[in-house]
């Protein structure tokens, strides 16, 4: 061992020895020492080292289990490091040798939450005592105390337990802020908790999301009276409650529905559950398998649900269902509701066609799955969970026979993986063959995954060949990592040849290779194209064989013939995935004909799998792209690798980035066509992220704002050669909030310091100078165009104010409507010491004192008589518009920033944050305005991208309208948020319906109380 892997110092002598002999057998001694030493570090943990590790000298089996851990996991490492309590509350092996019920979870959660500090918040209880919890069971894995079936038992019933604690403290504290939801009988009314995926089934693993549906028993009015008794009714029958109690009740007049009330309860529990704290998120949440998803309601009735299943069901939801189970709140709420669904789920007569759409959708869902499980197929078959072959093979070949068959025999209807797959063999639906093998093969796959998720909890690949590798081969009984790999991809191609016969995959891409064999568009051919999602298959093939010949070259036709055919199968399944395939096919036709040499073209997409899938998909998504790629294939080259790459996120690492792309560009072209050319390029990798998923649409607000102000910055370097000290740039608007969209003009205000410019006429040049460069259309590019008419007396004043010009119009002249223009304001160029001085000046107008009821009415009726001047421009102008929940934000501000200075801020999300956290926004409140903004903003962006007008809100044309839902849902399925949602166009309407009635309902609730605190 080196010196820097050395035991920790409070093992010495014979200690020593024994530690250092047990590390020796670890994979990884060196960092299994130095981890060691990292949870040792802390003084407390020093007597817990006597008594717990060591009999006088002699080592405890507790400190080989101890060793054997940490050689396995990093993230293990860092809890116990982060909490040292996590450790010293274990004291012999034995801590790890029983199994768990909730009883015992209950009892245990109930002391985490008993220690809880003073000033320590209730969610600090549940994630102690969830990770103490996670250790526990992993240590049980790594020493194989218990099978997968029983620990991923475990995990979700430590779940449900902490999803009823935190359900039971959220109720509390709405019960004090809008009264109680009561029966006629006294019996309070209370939310059911189900859950689906594999909490559902009781297989959680230690990463899982929690998949959640909230339902409420019925409708009525909450209580107000003697709110205090009924709170104390409520921890009495509650216990979990108690801790971190609130005793004051918020001041009402009246009672609420119980929809609003059961909906600030599923709001509190999300927060409490799923937003960081000192020790990470207790659990991620994900609500899109309600009703409706997104669009719906969080909180439904049961009749409500039962009624939108009966009449709007999607064969997905019946897969989803038969996981679904009670996992907290209103027990018999809950599971009446399961008994009424089961004849939605579950059909008693199934005929052929039943079982061919079953099959045909089932597959699609899985091999769309599939496609997102890796970059290429390497990375993909090295995922177990959504690789070819993976977890999801499996489930999926499962809940198959469920949905089929449920209705015939009951008894495969509910129950874990492991249940029902057995329960399917002895119901005579799988041979032993098939029975043994994906049982076992389950069990093996959940193992490693267990193990992956230990070193990284977000992660579902077998790590590279490597020294983690080998770690995780021998934590599993291999000799090596090259063992467990054969292992596994054997294990994997059997699973992913059982799914392929059972829901037929090879009949389909027979079907494809034979396309370009006939002379004419056969029947069965022609299905096959319109299963791709073809609406005009004829034409599609005309295209094809248009492919296969080139005219000029008419010796190379043979090659072309094969090479396309070579690539056809997988064309066809990206441009399946695509928002359009059509529009994704006319992307591909126009660069293989735009591409002098088309056999190299097609050699190289033979070769490059991941470039056929991004020119597809990009292309389909977005006409400006389409031609970018189709006239410079080395730029879709470049991108495809550039999209997988985070843009830059400040503005020094955007010129490094222009500096490293610019030193192998042409020199002969001038400064600005360089950096209109690089802007081109910088603004086609941000969108092609936005696009695929990779960024949302608030990342890609802050790269498309990094961008400009690096253009921005690097145009004023170019333009402002000579006498621009004294001259101050701020943004407003927009760009002001750091919230650019792909159509955003640049709203500045440009100053000059008269003190270091006496005379205007240089500063109107240097302005003047800048505006033409930034916004200049040429065959090279454009920058951003700049609007300046936010400046003191508009567009009628010189284009340059002096600096004590506009302080003094402002505090003469100043309109409401320029301190809500100004609460935007934010310093982008200048003497850092004078901009911000300036900044200061000018917010010290905007919020010289707190806005009164005249000046909120006048906001108000400035909102509304936009609305009716700019009535077309629905998106933005509209009722629940976007201006809503800006006027919402920046009147929050000019009633409260005077006496609250944290709350300004000019970035509207940032902004709800701060109103919430006054209390001048409810949670819901809140969060129904955020989730509105973003999902108003990200339709405003991608219809930029389809070349149609985003403030005009969602289009009318329903071919349009289909391909905005294809985007959106390219974007869903490829995107690292977990909680994205598949959309139809209904779900979509249903969405945009319901954001805005929620957001003008806000709106108008808001300005009715002049802002004051709920």
């Amino acid at each position: 061992m080196t010196d820097s892997a050395l035991p920790p110092s409070c093992f010495t002598g014979a200690r020593l020895t024994s530690v250092s002999q047990m590390l020796a057998e670890c994979r990884n001694p060196e960092i299994s020492c130095v981890r060691l030493g990292r949870i040792l570090q802390a003084e407390s943990t020093h007597p817990w080292v006597e008594r717990a590790l060591f009999e006088a000298d002699k080592p405890k089996p507790l400190l080989g289990i101890l060793c054997r851990t940490l050689s396995q996991s990093e993230f293990l490492t860092f809890i116990l490091e982060r909490e040292p309590g996590l450790l010293t509350s274990f004291e012999s092996d034995h801590d790890f040798s029983l199994s768990s019920s909730r009883e015992v979870y209950e009892k245990e959660l109930h002391q985490h939450l008993a220690s809880l500090g003073p000033s320590e918040p209730f969610r600090l209880g549940l994630a102690r005592f969830r990770l103490h919890e996670v250790f526990r069971i992993a240590v049980r894995d790594i020493t194989r105390k218990a099978s997968i079936e029983i620990l991923s038992r475990e995990l979700s019933d430590l779940a449900d337990v902490i999803l009823q604690a935190a359900y039971e403290r959220a109720y509390a504290d709405t019960l004090m802020a809008l009264g109680a939801p009561r029966f006629h009988n006294g019996d309070f009314a209370e939310l059911a908790i189900l859950s689906l995926g594999k909490h559902g089934s009781r297989e959680l693993n230690f990463s899982s999301d929690l998949d959640l549906i909230f339902l409420a028993p019925a409708e009525g009015r909450t209580e107000l009276e003697n709110r205090q008794a009924t709170y104390s009714e409520w921890l009495a029958q509650h216990p979990y409650a108690r801790y971190k109690a609130e005793s004051h009740p918020s001041a009402r007049t009246r009672g609420t529905e119980f929809e609003t009330f059961f909906t600030e309860v599923g709001t509190r529990l999300i927060e409490l559950i799923s937003e960081p704290g000192g020790l990470g998120i207790v659990y991620r949440i994900d609500m899109r398998l309600r009703p409706e998803g997104a669009a719906g309601p969080l909180v439904r009735t049961v009749d409500s649900a039962l009624q939108y299943y009966q009449n709007w069901g999607q064969r997905w939801e019946r897969q989803a269902l038969t996981r679904a189970r009670v996992s907290a709140g209103g027990r018999d709420v809950g599971e009446a509701f399961l008994g009424e669904v089961e004849d939605f789920i579950f059909r008693k007569y199934v005929d052929t066609i039943e079982v061919e759409e079953t099959l045909r959708d089932m597959r699609n869902l899985r091999m769309r799955s599939i496609t997102q499980a890796g970059s290429d197929a390497a990375s993909r078959r090295r995922n177990v969970k959504n690789g070819p072959g993976g977890i999801r093979d499996i489930e999926f070949l499962v809940q198959a026979v469920q949905v089929l068959y449920g209705g015939q025999f009951p008894e495969l209807r509910r129950g874990a993986l492991f249940e029902i797959i057995r329960r399917i063999h002895q119901s005579g639906l799988m041979g032993e063959k098939d029975y043994t093998l994906l049982s076992e093969a389950y069990s093996f796959l959940r193992k490693v995954e267990h193990r992956v998720q230990m070193d990284d909890m977000q992660k579902y690949h077998l790590p590279p060949p490597g020294p983690k590798l080998e770690v995780l081969a021998a934590s599993l009984g291999y000799s090596n990592g090259a063992a467990l790999e054969e292992d596994l991809f054997s294990t994997m191609d059997q699973v992913h040849a059982i799914f392929r016969t059972v829901f037929r995959a090879d009949e389909e891409e027979e079907a494809v290779g034979k396309i370009l064999d006939q002379p004419t568009l056969s029947a069965q051919a022609a299905e096959s194209l319109r299963s791709f999602g073809f609406r005009d298959p004829e034409s599609i093939f005309r295209s094809l064989q248009g492919l296969a010949e080139d005219p000029e070259a008419p010796h190379l036709n043979s090659k072309l013939r094969r090479l396309l055919k070579a690539i056809l199968p997988r064309l066809l399944s990206a441009l399946r995935d695509t928002p359009s395939p059509e529009q994704g096919w006319r992307a591909f036709e126009a660069t293989c004909h735009a591409t002098p040499a088309r056999s190299t073209f097609l050699s190289i997409a033979e070769e490059n799998p991941q470039l056929i899938s991004f020119l597809v998909t990009v292309g389909a998504a977005s006409p400006y792209l389409s031609s970018l790629l189709s006239s410079a294939l080395p730029l879709g080259e470049e991108l495809v690798s550039l999209a997988t790459t985070a843009p830059p996120t400040s503005r020094q690492e955007a010129a490094e980035s222009f500096r490293s792309w610019s030193a192998n560009a042409n020199h002969v072209a001038s400064d600005l066509s360089l950096l209109r050319t690089w802007r081109v390029r910088a603004d086609a990798q941000i969108a092609s992220r936005f696009v695929l998923g990779l960024s949302d649409i608030s990342r890609t607000s802050m790269d498309i704002t990094t961008l400009a102000e690096f253009c921005l910055d690097r145009c004023i370097d170019l333009t402002w050669e000579q006498g621009r000290e004294g001259m101050l740039v701020f943004g407003l608007g927009k760009l002001g909030g750091a919230e650019l969209g792909f159509a955003s003009d640049l709203d500045l205000m440009i100053l000059y310091d008269s003190e270091r410019i006496p005379d205007s006429e240089p500063a109107q040049r240097l302005a003047s100078d800048l505006t033409v460069a930034m916004g200049a259309r040429l065959p090279e590019g454009r920058l951003f165009p700049v609007d300046v008419r936010l400046r003191p007396h508009g567009k009628s004043a010189p284009l340059v104010p002096s600096v004590d010009g506009a302080l003094g119009y402002y505090r003469e002249e100043g309109q409401t409507w320029e301190r809500l223009a100004l609460s935007r304001l934010r310093p982008i160029w200048g003497d850092p010491q004078l901009v911000n001085r300036i900044r200061d000046e000018l917010l010290a107008w905007v919020f010289s004192s707190p806005a009164d009821e005249a000046v909120l009415a006048e906001v108000k009726g400035m909102r509304l008589r936009i609305g009716k001047e700019k009535h077309e421009q629905i998106l933005k102008a509209g009722p629940g518009g976007l201006l809503d929940v800006e006027f919402i934000a920046q009147a929050g501000q000019l009633r409260w920033g005077t006496d609250h200075p944290e709350i300004r801020t000019p970035n509207a999300i940032r902004s709800l944050e701060a109103l919430r956290d006054l209390d001048v926004l409810t949670h819901t409140q809140a969060h129904a305005l955020m989730d509105g903004y973003l999902f108003l903003r990200e339709i405003e962006n991608r219809l930029h991208l389809l070349d149609k007008s985003g403030s005009r809100g969602l289009p009318q044309e329903a071919q349009t309208l289909e391909h905005l839902v294809g985007c959106l849902n390219t974007a869903a399925k490829r995107s690292t948020d977990t909680l994205r949602e598949t959309l139809s166009v209904e779900s979509l309407l249903q969405r945009d319906s319901a954001h805005r009635a929620r957001i003008r309902a806000i709106f108008d609730e808001t300005f009715e109380r002049g802002f004051e605190k709920v």
